[in-house]
């Protein structure tokens, strides 16, 4: 009786271990499970500093899509990927696909390493982006929606400096006129001057000499070419907008030659003199 006790005992424990085994990972079926992951996934996100690296397990056409451009990388469409950190959205600059085969969202904030990290990366639908596995049976890769994680190894140093592009905005008599997106740091140039017919531009106002890091705001507005309403040979008191006379009876030929650059007023109307 004791023996067949020690028997029932000893089969009993064995069935426990192989059923843990099994359980932890150990023999071929929890394998090919871990395979089987790879394949619907194949997306690893790893981050540091500004960027994140979006690392493909399995073999891509990413390389050749860049090639197709001409151009040492490719640039992705806007909207294709999102990110947060800690739960806040971080504002991406640019989704950028390179020759190797490697693909970076990079963002203007700095991850740090004990944030937590998430990325929606949208797989765009046009063929020119769209990424598809080369591998097995030449999938396309699926949206990715979960973590990425830290490793030190991926950095903004792989990349160069972080170029941020802000909106330089043109408001012309109080309605927007245009938008240009200049490199942050980058000499500020401004747009040809706009014309309207019986009018005079006022130039563009508060212009900076190099871009900062926001948003600029230039305005600009037209005024009656007041010059042309009077007579040839007309003689007129000029005066500056605060009522400071500046010439007494002079011709209206000779205004150019006589006034510096500058709004006058004359005989009730304001004048832009070039």
């Amino acid at each position: 009786m004791k023996k067949m006790t020690k028997l029932l005992l000893t089969m009993v424990l064995t069935m426990y271990f192989v059923m843990g085994a099994s359980a932890a990972g150990y023999g071929t079926e929890m394998e090919h499970d871990t395979d089987s992951l790879v394949q619907n996934d194949g997306v690893v996100p790893q981050y540091s500093d500004q960027v994140i690296l979006m690392d493909f397990a399995r073999k891509h056409n990413i390389a050749s899509l860049v090639a197709a451009t001409g151009k040492d990388r490719l640039i992705y469409p806007e909207g294709c990927a999102t990110v947060t950190a800690d739960g806040e959205e971080v504002i991406v600059a640019s989704v950028e696909a390179f020759a190797d085969g490697r693909l970076y969202i990079i963002v203007e904030d700095l991850l740090d390493e004990d944030m937590d990290v998430k990325v929606t990366f949208i797989n765009p639908t046009d063929e020119a982006y769209r990424i598809v596995y080369t591998d097995g049976d030449m999938s396309v890769m699926p949206d990715y929606d979960g973590s990425a994680y830290y490793n030190e190894n991926v950095g903004s140093d792989v990349l160069g400096p972080v170029v941020c592009y802000y909106c330089l905005i043109y408001m012309l008599d109080g309605v927007l006129y245009d938008i240009d997106f200049v490199a942050c740091g980058a000499e500020v140039e401004l747009k040809e001057t706009p014309t309207k017919e019986g009018y005079i531009f006022s130039g563009w106002s508060e212009v900076p000499e190099t871009m900062p890091n926001h948003d600029v705001i230039v305005t600009g507005s037209f005024e009656v070419d007041g010059i042309k309403t009077f007579v040839i040979n007309q003689l007129v008191d000029v005066y500056t907008l605060q009522g400071v006379m500046v010439k007494r009876q002079i011709a209206i030929e000779a205004l150019g030659d006589e006034l510096s650059p500058g709004i006058y007023c004359i005989n009730g109307k304001k004048v832009i003199i070039q």
